[in-house]
């Protein structure tokens, strides 16, 4: 038998390639886990920056229909209109876009949700008061792009004159 030499102390190569297989393997194990986070994180804020866009849009609406009498609301199309402009009965005008999103307006006052006209003219009619202060609709605001990302929001506006 041979006597080990006390002075040597090292790793074997076997015992290296272990290590390494193990380092590498956690490694990727983290940087996935991080990737993963990166990804849900971006997501998430993408989705709130929509919700926030959508709750803008339909503040402003309501307050629009509790102040105004008559209004028309203008979508340079529909669906997935870039800009939606009020113009007020006394001619003055307010356009609501931001240029990462499109907006889809539908009508939900009937049993089926349809499109709504890209011209939607809002007055107070004493015969059918119940109609016309009312608006129930459903705004659906999309990511430019990504068809995917999208938030939708039924919602009804109503006045009491």
């Amino acid at each position: 038998m041979q006597k080990l030499d006390q002075r040597q102390m090292g790793i074997t190569l076997i015992e290296l390639l272990a290590v390494l297989a193990i380092m590498s393997f956690l490694l990727i194990l983290v940087g996935s886990m991080l990737i993963n986070g990166l990804s849900y994180s971006n997501r998430a804020q993408a989705n709130v920056l929509l919700q926030q866009e959508a709750n803008l849009l339909v503040t402003t609406l309501d307050r629009i229909h509790k102040t105004q009498i008559s209004y028309t609301i203008h979508l340079d199309k529909n669906p997935h209109a870039t800009s939606i402009t009020i113009h007020y009965e006394n001619g003055e005008a307010m356009t609501l876009s931001n240029s990462d999103y499109v907006y889809t307006l539908y009508n939900t006052s009937g049993d089926v949700e349809t499109l709504m006209e890209p011209i939607i003219k809002i007055k107070q009619n004493s015969g059918d008061s119940l109609y016309f202060n009312t608006l129930p609709f459903k705004l659906v605001v999309q990511k430019k792009g990504d068809p995917e990302l999208k938030y939708e929001l039924r919602t009804i506006l109503s006045r009491r004159m």
